[in-house]
């Protein structure tokens, strides 16, 4: 189990170094606070590094975790889920 966790971190990190810091940190900073286009803005950053990793399945956890927050965020969103569900469904 914390073999799993270990490689999550490399995965999130790994994923996350190919950013600019300042872009990082806002990416950060929208998916935290549950704005739908700031998931948008990530799952395209996620598409990207799908298509340019070897291995595909290294790109799972980092998915998973993204879309475990998109599903925190839809619990607690007021107003219109709509942008989120869209950024669900590309996930």
């Amino acid at each position: 189990m914390i073999r799993r966790a270990f490689l999550r971190i490399l995965t999130v990190s790994g994923a996350l170094t190919a950013l600019p810091a300042a872009e990082a940190e806002a990416l950060a900073e929208g998916v935290r606070s549950g704005v739908p286009a700031d998931f948008a803005r990530m799952n395209s950053h996620l598409w990207q590094v799908y298509q340019l990793s070897r291995s595909k399945g290294a790109v799972y956890p980092v998915v998973r975790d993204q879309l475990a927050t998109l599903n925190e965020a839809l619990a607690v969103h007021r107003g219109s889920v709509e942008p989120l569900l869209h950024a669900a469904a590309d996930l």
